[in-house]
């Protein structure tokens, strides 16, 4: 294995870890640590349904190793079950940890062995009132094929006896039907039974005609990865295209079988049915869902604050509380937001004033992931009812919100909107939208670019930048990349524009170019904030330049196949990464270029799907008022005393644990004048020491 990268598999399996290590810590508040438990686990399905499911589809097919760390295929596959088995059991005693504290706060995840006279009475009598009658038992044998398992759906599995024949049967745990959990009736405690424990617990009276030899609960992972081109249509349109080739996920290959003990013969069985390696076979001793949450929350909620992360006030920007319209303001300045620590209303009143103003005429938008309740999408709605034109550039591929999205684009379509469903073979991934407005003959164009969604709820909880400006340049060139999406050649973007960058034309082209100069320059000095870095021309390039002696700060969420700090190759390199209440979502890259800084907010992650597989867009941030910000906001992440993690040489991510949060102090940013200017005279502070 080639030591100057890590693979991207194991990487992410190393981000995941980080996410559960917030769980270990007391300074964490106790729900808190319940929900980052819920997390890594909901993460590692996603993982097997796409990772492992595209790997799994891949065995056999290609022979080419890894490009970076020339792994193969099954060395990839064998080295990701290592890795989650050692996950799992520290997720199962994470949670043990947690279910053992939750006891003082009078919180229990009991079982029916451990249940008094009265409390089992309950279930006992809970069971066959409500749930009994609601269960679906089928045996395997001649008769009765082996049942479908549905994705991440839980089972009670019983190898059972019938005088000399032995069976496999199934009991589904159907949710759609099911409580997730038993309350039991206390008034001062929350006493809960998983759903999946009774049906097991009660087994015996369910097969009571029948020798029960062996029982588990197990759940079945499938692969969830579609191949849009492999099921193209040329005689549908993209959506009805993608209402069929849902239909097919249901039926994917299983890749992971998780049971809650160990037992030989039905372990055996399944594996020989299902055809799953034996190395991606794991005992769970964690719950197999998290519902009960809920029920834990409102306990709590009416109990302590302590239990949760203290409340935040929104900072509303100046540009929120006055009464001017946007679009006004946008006339003296550039407007950046800061999510989640900004209000997200600012962005949400730009849209909807444009939906409102008579002078606006069009307003065209790319949609990726958009929230259940969208006030974004009702103004597009407004503004097409108002007689505006509206074009919706909506992403039907956006992986697991693909139903959504098709929800969206009939609610829009019946408004009137005209609608693009992104282009073929590539996903539209950017954050764009730009509104016209016309005016004594003459138009203007009012731009917003941002590193994440239109979607309000996410704007709560991930860590992203919006930029919206009046620069005629910027929305000019982002209207032409709008412009050719909807006339279906995007190849139109392959040319040099001055103020945004174009995945898979000009973004990685000109990133590459910016590290070379840096790397020519006699104070180089590039900070790249992303969620994730695997791409091996961006990840050489940093190399070549850190061995000309350039200081590179790399703030990484995710996945690095990047090894800092090795001698004579990445010493001049750091990698850390920020774990914490928010998701660290942001995209933006920083190059000294003597002095003047150059700076971009972009909606591409330096991966190798974003920069030459997908639609991206990124920003140059012309306003100098931004700029300064921008750069300041990322030097807090790099000060040595906040919590964070840092990347080693040997591929280990070392965390420093401390009071400092800097998410906690991105809401500080807007405070009174004077505190402000003493804060941001801190941070300044900090850049001097940086740029030493």
């Amino acid at each position: 294995m080639n030591s100057n990268y890590i693979n991207r598999e194991f990487s992410w399996l190393r981000f995941n870890e980080r996410v559960l290590d917030q769980a270990r810590w007391s300074t964490v508040p106790f729900f808190e640590r319940l929900r980052f438990i819920s997390i890594v686990y909901s993460n590692l399905d996603e993982f097997y349904m796409v990772r492992v499911g595209s790997l799994s589809e891949q065995k056999g097919l290609i022979k080419a190793p890894d490009n970076k760390t020339s792994l193969t295929i099954d060395e990839q596959l064998k080295g990701i079950g290592k890795h989650v088995k050692k996950q799992m059991e520290d997720l199962g005693a994470v949670y043990a940890q947690w279910a053992l504290e939750a006891q003082t706060y009078q919180i229990k995840n009991t079982q029916i062995k451990d249940l008094k006279a009265h409390d089992l009475d309950y279930a006992t009598t809970y069971f066959h009132n409500m749930i009994e009658h609601l269960l679906s038992p089928i045996i395997v044998d001649k008769a009765h094929p082996f049942p479908h398992l549905m994705n991440k759906q839980v089972a009670v599995s019983v190898l059972l006896k019938h005088g000399s024949k032995s069976m496999l049967a199934f009991i589904p745990i159907d949710l759609n039907l099911l409580p997730a959990t038993i309350v039991l009736p206390k008034k001062h405690r929350l006493e809960f039974l998983p759903i999946e424990q009774v049906v097991y617990d009660f087994v015996d009276v369910i097969f009571k005609d029948y020798t029960i030899v062996e029982k588990n609960i197990i759940r079945v992972t499938r692969n969830a990865d579609l191949d849009w081109d492999t099921y193209s249509d040329e005689d549908l349109d993209f959506r009805d295209t993608m209402k069929k080739l849902l239909k097919k996920r249901f039926r994917l290959s299983p890749v992971r079988l998780e049971v809650k003990f160990e037992s030989d013969q039905i372990i055996k069985s399944l594996l020989k049915t299902l055809n799953i390696d034996k190395d991606h076979v794991f005992v769970n001793t964690a719950p197999y869902h998290y519902n009960f949450m809920n029920d834990v929350e409102k306990f709590l909620s009416q109990r302590t604050k302590d239990a949760f992360y203290p409340s935040h006030a929104f900072r509303f920007h100046p540009a929120i509380q006055s009464k001017e319209p946007i679009l006004s303001q946008l006339n003296k300045g550039d407007l950046f937001f800061h999510f989640p620590y900004d209000a997200a209303t600012g962005l949400i009143r730009f849209i909807q004033e444009a939906a409102q103003s008579v002078k606006v005429v069009s307003i065209r938008i790319t949609l990726y992931r958009v929230a259940n309740v969208s006030k974004i999408v009702e103004a597009l709605i407004q503004a097409k009812e108002a007689g505006k034109e509206v074009i919706v550039i909506i992403e039907l591929k956006a992986r697991f919100d693909e139903e959504h999205n098709i929800e969206w684009s009939n609610r829009l379509e019946e408004a009137g909107c005209t609608l693009i469903f992104g282009v073929e073979h590539m996903k539209v991934h950017s954050k764009v939208c730009v509104v016209i407005e016309k005016d004594n003959h003459k138009t203007k164009l009012y731009t917003h670019i941002g590193t994440g969604n239109y979607n309000e709820q996410t704007a709560r909880l991930y860590s992203d930048f919006h930029l919206i400006t009046a620069d005629q340049s910027i929305g000019q060139e982002a209207l032409y990349f709008l412009q050719s999406i909807q006339m279906g050649n995007i190849e139109r973007l392959n040319r040099p524009f001055t103020s945004i960058l174009v995945a898979p034309f000009s973004l990685k082209q000109q990133l590459l170019l910016d590290i070379q100069k840096e790397a020519s320059s006699s104070n180089g000095h590039i900070i790249l904030k992303m969620n994730s870095l695997t791409d091996k021309d961006i990840i050489d390039a940093l190399y070549l330049a850190s061995q000309a002696g350039v200081k590179i700060d790399l703030i990484i969420r995710g996945i690095c196949c990047l090894v800092p700090g090795q001698k004579g190759l990445s010493e001049n390199i750091q990698v850390i990464s920020v774990i914490g209440r928010y998701l660290e979502h942001t995209r933006a890259f920083l190059f000294r270029h003597e002095g003047e800084w150059l700076s971009y907010l972009s909606s591409a992650d330096l991966m190798t799907r974003n920069t030459e597989k997908r639609l991206e867009l990124a920003v140059r941030v012309n306003d100098q008022a931004v700029k300064t910000q921008v750069r300041l906001i990322l030097f807090s992440y790099l000060d040595p005393e906040i919590n964070h993690y840092r990347l080693d040489e040997e591929g280990n991510y070392l965390g420093h644990r401390s009071d400092i949060d800097v998410q906690v102090k991105q809401y500080e940013f807007k405070a009174s004048p004077a505190e402000e200017r003493s804060l941001w005279q801190k941070l300044k502070d900090v850049i001097t020491k940086n740029e030493r």
